[in-house]
């Protein structure tokens, strides 16, 4: 693969330039892989972080309640929920009345800090690990990780449980 080439391509298309060519129209050597994912773990440990706080009394979930709620493997969640304990997000409480709870304010937990307990802060081409892929392309994706971080520390927990609250419906609760 001619690395030059491809660098001095996106490079081009970054400055604007020229129009950002259709994936297809580039030749195979030169296509990337245009998605960029979170893990699956990383979007099953936000369901499960909500999942908790929607809880109204802040009242212990049991694990099999979260992952039948949330469609999350019990095995899997077991494993999230530890790593959210650890990292001082939850708290656990055992016995027949135990299960995890939030140990922080909803408004205080944010998505990017949960990314980066389970994921690593978003990167998505490593720049963080020391990959140098070119100044252009370097360039182009620390600002799209900053955006990416910035938004994901400012979206809070609470703030994804009020999106969710239907607008103009009374709720009562005795």
């Amino acid at each position: 693969m001619n690395h030059r080439t491809l660098r001095i391509e996106l490079q081009v298309c970054y400055k604007g330039q020229r129009p950002i060519p259709k994936l297809e129209s580039l030749p195979v050597r030169y296509r990337i892989d245009a998605k960029m994912k979170i893990s699956k773990k990383a979007e099953y440990a936000m369901r499960a972080v909500i999942g908790i706080a929607r809880n109204p009394r802040n009242v212990p979930l049991q694990i099999s309640e979260l992952s039948n709620s949330e469609s999350i493997p019990i095995k899997f969640l077991e494993q999230i929920l530890l790593s959210l304990k650890k990292a001082g997000i939850l708290r656990s409480k055992r016995g027949a009345n135990g299960g995890y709870s939030l140990e922080k304010n909803p408004s205080e937990i944010s998505l990017g800090i949960i990314l980066e307990i389970i994921d690593g802060p978003f990167d998505p081409i490593g720049l963080s690990t020391g990959n140098r892929p070119g100044t252009g392309l370097e360039e182009c994706f620390s600002v799209l990780s900053e955006l990416v971080n910035n938004h994901l520390d400012q979206c809070s927990i609470q703030d994804i449980i009020e999106k969710e609250k239907p607008e103009g419906l009374l709720a009562f609760e005795i």
